[in-house]
């Protein structure tokens, strides 16, 4: 569903994404640049340690630079020009409507779920273009080395990907009912909000704040019965995805640090690999991170893409 508001933005999109696997890829030797560092430093003692630091320093100006120009592009060619189009298409689509459709609905619940579909389309585009995509380039870039380097490792490095990967999708379908229920009790709660605001003398005159906020608090009891719903299912695998990702570390310092006292490698490399490593489990994360957004953001695109198939009736001006 995602790939049809993506579509006029196809080139400016490609654009951004070589530009993050160039970073992603300056990011992984930046890593390595310091094992490359302490070996050259040891083997030419005689070349002042000033070389380097200018070097690196330049190295990490080129890449702060080209960070700042990406987020310049998506901020220029996709984010803000795709909350406008959709906000666009979106009122469009509500001028073609009859008022037999507008007398059917509530002006609050209509404009929560335009603001909620749109904000969750754009958010949603962002996360993948900001999260996903560079982490699974830097997780390609960052087991290159891990493969060359230390091989026995990375059985174990998948192995943790594999039921950490489970792990999550297991959790997200689990909390799916809860989540659902949570947002068309938002679609709801707008709703009501604005037609209390918009009623606001006669709620007054006819002695009715009482009974109106008893109702309103009852909706968001229920809100909050369902959010903790959600989140004791996430504190569960939580714990489970943590511990998968905790001992596939240890297990691979506990393999480096036999290499090392075989003479197979050496400290600079341990800290290497050990950086790598972090940064892969790391990444683990920002994709469980990014899956519970997509899901979160499900049900108010659903809404959104629901209100934009409504077959237009006012097609004459």
């Amino acid at each position: 569903m995602f790939q049809d508001f993506l579509k006029p933005f196809r080139r400016d999109y490609a654009k951004y994404l070589s530009g993050t696997v160039v970073r992603q890829a300056l990011l992984v030797l930046g890593g390595y640049s310091m094992v490359w560092a302490l070996r050259f430093c040891l083997k030419y003692r005689n070349i002042p340690e000033w070389w380097l630091i200018i070097a690196l320093v330049l190295f990490d100006g080129v890449y702060l630079g080209l960070d700042l120009c990406l987020n310049a592009l998506f901020a220029r060619q996709l984010s803000f020009p795709m909350f406008a189009r959709l906000r666009t298409i979106s009122l469009k689509k509500v001028f073609q409507m009859p008022l037999l459709w507008h007398q059917q609905q509530t002006s609050g619940a209509l404009v929560a779920k335009v603001n909620n579909g749109v904000g969750r389309v754009v958010q949603t585009a962002e996360a993948v273009s900001r999260e996903l995509c560079p982490s699974l380039i830097r997780t390609c870039m960052t087991l290159v080395p891990l493969l060359i380097f230390s091989g026995i490792t990375a059985p174990v490095l998948l192995v943790a990907l594999l039921i950490f990967g489970w792990l999550t999708v297991v959790e997200n379908n689990r909390r799916t009912h809860f989540r659902k229920g949570r947002h068309e009790k938002y679609v709801r709660d707008s709703g009501l909000f604005s037609e209390y605001v918009q009623s606001i003398q006669p709620v007054v005159q006819f002695g009715q704040c009482s009974r109106i906020l008893n109702d309103y608090g009852k909706l968001q009891q229920r809100i909050i019965d369902q959010g903790l719903a959600e989140i004791e299912v996430a504190n569960q695998f939580s714990w489970r995805k943590n511990m998968v990702l905790s001992v596939a570390k240890r297990v691979c310092q506990g393999i480096w640090i036999w290499q090392l006292r075989k003479g197979w490698t050496d400290a600079a490399m341990v800290m290497y690999l050990n950086m790598l490593t972090e940064d892969l489990l790391g990444s683990f994360w920002s994709y469980a991170g990014l899956l519970e957004r997509v899901y979160e953001g499900l049900e108010p695109t659903r809404t959104l893409l629901r209100l934009l198939d409504e077959p237009a009736r006012i097609a004459d001006s």
